[in-house]
């Protein structure tokens, strides 16, 4: 049997870019090099983690760090690839 990839969500971006939230709990921000140090506001994994449990795939680079003059929900900008 072919595996046939889960419908992707109508009207939802293949290509975005996010900000990570909750990098200051529990010190996350001195894991910036390499540990997972927060996750995807609501309004993007309400449909992205439904669909990749589904068996979409998705790929996430980090695109832009900041320091600590910038608001902690803004540090941590992900360029997020949904393959489709």
């Amino acid at each position: 049997m072919a595996y046939a990839p889960p419908r992707f969500p109508l009207g939802r971006p293949t290509r975005f870019r996010s900000t990570v939230h909750g990098t200051v709990f529990g010190d996350r921000e001195r894991h910036l090099e390499g540990d997972p140090i927060g996750h995807l506001p609501p309004e993007i994994s309400g449909w992205l983690c439904p669909w990749m449990q589904g068996g979409g795939h998705a790929e996430a680079t980090v695109f832009q760090v900041k320091g600590r003059d910038v608001p902690s929900w803004r540090r941590v900008v992900v360029q997020i690839v949904c393959r489709t």
